[in-house]
């Protein structure tokens, strides 16, 4: 073999990848048949840019090239020289129905620009994203596969800080069950979970839910002293926003753990003790004073 030829190859490789993106760019089925006719390593590569077709279809919204070249056997998993996915491309895009076929065909649930779970999350937690309950199982089936449950997105935030907005209780619910960690925080101020949980007003309708995930992050072993950058910990946030769904679900820990130490109190003492049997001097407060005295 000539010493030559594996440049000649190689050079044709990026040829035809350079041949499939360019193809993608302009949405044109006759011109990507043409580079998916040489050998899949060829055209199943970078461009000179460092992009591959499948990302390029992806990000035209051309979702009859993007179909093409999964038939043709593109690799799902392939990233760009960028670290770009094809996964984080199309949720970029709020491509939903791509992202799910994406997953189907093999694409990697943990690599990219930002973990594809934190990145679905992201969307939900858009107001304005359309279809959002299809997102939400999106989610919880990413989680049910295997995406690991303290994905970040670029910017570092953890999918499960992301996941204590309005409507996705349930999603926070399943990262905890899948062993995320309740006391990871984001980078930008050191919050936590229930930091903003304690931190955020919400609507009636949306309380209780937020109010039980608050409970849930609790019993899980979120730490209540955990501060923030700037010193704050969400005991401390539960005093002056009493209105936040986490405010109450710490103040009601603390008068469920009182009242539950009154009762206990109230056991009537051991035979043999020389205290009164059935009365013991904590057991004669009122657990409604008690609950007035209770402060974090």
């Amino acid at each position: 073999m000539s010493p030559t030829l594996p440049l000649i190859l190689a050079s044709e490789r990026t040829a035809e990848a350079d041949l499939a993106v360019y193809a993608c760019s302009l949405k044109h089925m006759g011109i990507l048949n043409d580079a998916l006719a040489a050998p899949k390593e060829a055209w199943d590569a970078w461009c000179p840019k460092g992009v591959t077709a499948l990302v390029a279809a992806i990000r035209a919204r051309w979702a009859e090239g993007v179909a093409a070249l999964l038939d043709a056997g593109a690799d799902p998993a392939r990233l760009c020289k960028s670290g770009e996915s094809a996964l984080s491309a199309a949720l970029a895009n709020k491509d939903l129905p791509t992202a799910q076929r994406l997953v189907s065909a093999g694409a990697d649930l943990q690599a990219g620009i930002g973990a594809p779970l934190a990145l679905a999350c992201a969307e939900v937690a858009d107001r304005f994203v359309p279809n959002a309950q299809d997102w939400v199982s999106f989610c919880l089936d990413l989680i049910r596969q295997g995406a690991h449950p303290d994905s970040l997105t670029a910017s570092g935030i953890p999918a499960l800080v992301i996941a204590t907005k309005p409507g996705m209780e349930g999603i926070a619910m399943a990262l905890v069950e899948a062993g995320a960690n309740v006391n990871a925080t984001e980078p930008a101020e050191g919050k936590t979970a229930l930091h903003f949980l304690c931190d955020t007003r919400v609507g009636k309708e949306e309380t209780n839910a937020q109010f039980g995930l608050a409970l849930f992050l609790q019993e899980n072993g979120a730490d209540l002293q955990a501060k923030s950058r700037l010193g704050l910990y969400p005991a401390y946030l539960s005093r002056w926003n009493e209105s936040a769904a986490g405010s109450r679900a710490i103040q009601m820990k603390a008068e469920r753990d009182e009242l539950l130490e009154l009762a206990r109190a109230a056991r009537p003492a051991p035979e043999g003790s020389a205290e009164t049997p059935g009365v013991s001097g904590p057991a004669l407060a009122s657990p409604i004073s008690a609950r007035k005295k209770t402060r974090l």
